[in-house]
């Protein structure tokens, strides 16, 4: 929690998998594709598809925790999959499972009943994956319950850097 501009208060949460999950995953399914000599299809088309398959996958009972990196207050953690049964053992439901982890691990840093009590009344999001990512944001709206704006076109460190940046200019006036 760090004082900001206009009386407000500004309050991170930064997690050392968001992105990289999702990108291991497409490298992951690019390499199988490879392994089956399917080498015609480009990251993106992987991505699009990732997107579009845990569209179709919102509600799984599928259970992703993505810490393969660990995080910086447990840098020992490791990922999980849990709850696997033969009705979500589908690429939609471990697209979705992965996307509504990578959430899931950013309430766990910050939960809903913390941001209640610090009066929070809106979360900003930066980074590509936020950008390509509508699962993502839909996942972060249910979850938090609290209206959501993006930085556009701003990767997640330039966004860090902005807001810092954004701090320092306002000290000095």
């Amino acid at each position: 929690e760090v004082p900001y501009i206009n009386h407000t208060t500004l309050i991170v949460a930064a997690s050392l998998t968001g992105g990289k999950a999702v990108a291991k995953m497409v490298q992951s399914l690019m390499e199988f594709l490879h392994y089956i000599h399917i080498d015609s299809i480009s990251d993106e088309d992987v991505y699009a598809a990732l997107i579009e398959a845990a569209k179709q996958k919102m509600d799984t009972t599928l259970q992703v925790d993505p810490v393969f990196l660990g995080e910086r207050h447990k840098p020992n953690a490791r990922g999980t999959v849990t709850n696997i049964c033969s009705d979500n053992m589908t690429f939609g439901d471990c697209a979705s499972g992965l996307i509504r982890g990578i959430i899931d691990n950013l309430s766990k840093m910050m939960p809903r009943e913390v941001l209640e009590q610090l009066q929070v009344k809106q979360l900003i999001g930066s980074g590509s994956t936020l950008h390509r990512n509508p699962v993502m944001i839909e996942h972060i709206k249910k979850l938090f319950g609290l209206r959501f704006s993006l930085i556009p076109n701003v990767d997640a460190p330039l966004g860090a850097a902005i807001m810092i940046n954004t701090l320092n200019v306002s000290n000095k006036l």
